[in-house]
Parts: C-alpha cells; structure tokens; sequence
C-alpha cells in the first residue's frame, strides 16, 4: 500500500473500531432520541442521525475520484433523513428513522467498502485533482484530501457528538 493510503487506511481502521466501541449500552429504543440529562430533552444529534448522516459519505470519496460507487452507496432513503442541513429529531414513536440494525450496518458496509478500495489506491491516484466542483474542490482540491477529510476529520467530528451523547445519556466513555 502506497504512503497517502497507508495514513489514510490506519486512522479510517482506527475510526471503524470508535464507531464500534461508542455504541456499546446504546438501547435501540434511545438510538433515535435525543439526550435529555436531568429530563431536559438537548436538541443535537442522536446515534441514528450520525450513523445515518456518516454512512453518506463513502459514496462521495468515490465519486470523488472518478471511480463507481455503488459499493459504498447508502439506500437513497438515508439521502432525504440525513443529509446535511436536513434537520435531526427526537423520534419517540421510531417512525421517523430506520432501526438501529439497519442504520449502523449501512453506515459499516459502505466505510468497509471505500476503506478496502483506498488500499489499492497510489499516490498518484491521491494526488490527482478530484472530480467534484464547488466549496469541496477549494478546500480540498485532491482525491486524497477529499478521502482523509471524509474518513478522517469529519467522521471523527460527528464521533465526537456521539461521544457526547452517550455521556448525557449516562454510558460513559467508550475508550
């Protein structure tokens, strides 16, 4: 594996086994709940909204580099429920979002699927100019800054939000 993989793949593996452990004690029925330490519900993101809205992004670093991404594609439901700027609710009744099963198994099956194709990916392959415009091509103008941002940097960020949760909800720290 080449050197930009290499760095890549180990934090992404390092990142699957946080994902793991942050949801140890997670009740399936307080999955799509928002925390509400001392009975004061506290709007931000629940499990299901951050596994949901983190199983997006696989798909878009292969895009990003011009490659097929149905492997590491979520159903097209999960588009509408967590997009970004779509809003996270309190779901109660778990009418509003997919199980726990099937959110936290998208979100494994498509980082799997991207982790496992980045290993064969060269330097030169990270070092070539990505194939989506916009803000993303400002700030990260190759394929390897697209995937270390989205396996790296911005899931570890909604991590932490999971970290948080899980501490108001009174599991404690997952390391």
């Amino acid at each position: 594996m080449d050197q930009s993989a290499s760095v890549i793949v180990a934090g992404a593996e390092r990142m699957m086994g946080l994902s793991e452990a942050l949801l140890k004690g997670v009740d399936t029925e307080r999955f799509a709940r928002f925390t509400a330490p001392g009975g004061q519900p506290v709007n931000a993101n629940h499990p299901a909204f951050i596994y949901g809205h983190l199983a997006l992004y696989p798909a878009y670093v292969l895009t990003a580099a011009g490659e097929d991404a149905a492997a590491a594609a979520a159903p097209a439901s999960f588009g509408d429920l967590f997009s970004k700027g779509v809003e996270c609710v309190d779901d109660p009744e778990g009418t509003v979002y997919p199980a726990m099963d099937e959110v936290v198994g998208v979100f494994n099956t498509t980082h799997r699927a991207v982790i496992e194709r980045v290993k064969s990916w060269p330097d030169s392959k990270m070092a070539e100019k990505h194939t989506i415009e916009g803000p993303m091509s400002e700030a990260f103008p190759t394929v390897g800054h697209v995937a270390g941002f989205m396996l790296l940097a911005h899931t570890m960020m909604h991590l932490g939000q999971m970290s948080t949760w899980r501490r108001c909800e009174g599991l404690g720290s997952a390391m």
